[in-house]
């Protein structure tokens, strides 16, 4: 008789709702290299704005320095009752003419940009929408959530040894405050008894205060490896590869 092995895990509530979690965060990778990538195409669309605009100033420039010379001679043969030539009468039309050009190329180069950005910005509006305020840290919760139960057993214990030694820093701290503020008014009275003695309590809580803040940054570092452990796939929690089974 042939023994045949069955996956545990596939009928494991816990496990099939880690591995969809899992399937999200992968999701979310893609929305969110997808809404990278098209951040980066807005920018290039400014850039390319800013550039027709550049463009736009430097073939503008010298048409108008050359238009305002002609106002000056036009309005100089108007003082002088002179008659403007023709030829200065064309040039000035020719240069209206090439600047009104400029102004349309530029007003249809940059609403033709606009239109391209507001698609873009919808576009990324719509992968948020999808996102449905779903991120990695939400994602990371629930899977710490839906951690083996050691681990979360581990997990409580490593917050109440915060708490103990968070309120431990603290009460240091407080004393490190009192103890400047005694030895301030001591100094300030001259009182060198005073002086001494809160000086030597300001080293020792100083020094209680530095070793309960280490203690604190110890908890907090074990916190975020378990973080870590909590959150890692766990063994049957990937999805198969794909490839032939043996």
């Amino acid at each position: 008789m042939t023994a045949v092995f069955r996956d545990t895990t596939e009928s494991d509530p816990r496990i099939r709702s880690r591995r969809s979690l899992r399937r999200r965060l992968a999701e979310i990778q893609v929305e969110n290299e997808k809404r990278r990538g098209l951040k980066s195409i807005l920018l290039d669309i400014d850039a390319a704005i800013d550039a027709a605009a550049d463009e736009h100033s430097a073939r503008c420039k010298p048409l108008q320095k050359e238009l305002d010379a002609i106002d000056e001679q036009r309005l100089s043969d108007i003082v002088s009752r002179r008659e403007t030539s023709a030829k200065v009468a064309d040039r000035q039309r020719e240069l209206l003419e090439q600047l009104n050009e400029a102004n349309v190329t530029l007003e249809i180069t940059v609403e033709g940009h606009k239109r391209a950005k507001t698609k873009v910005e919808q576009q990324i509006r719509g992968i948020q929408k999808q996102l449905g305020g779903k991120t990695h840290l939400s994602i990371g919760n629930e899977l710490v959530r839906l951690a083996r139960q050691p681990l979360l057993d581990r997990e409580f214990c490593l917050k109440q040894k915060l708490k103990f030694v968070t309120a431990r820093a603290e009460n240091a701290k407080s004393f490190v405050e009192k103890a400047t503020d005694y030895l301030r008014s001591a100094s300030q009275k001259n009182d060198i008894i005073n002086s001494d003695y809160y000086g030597e309590r300001l080293r020792v809580w100083r020094v209680e205060f530095s070793d309960a803040s280490k203690d604190v940054a110890a908890v907090q570092a074990e916190q975020h490896e378990l973080r870590i452990e909590m959150i890692s796939p766990e063994p049957g929690e990937l999805e198969p590869s794909g490839g032939d089974d043996f």
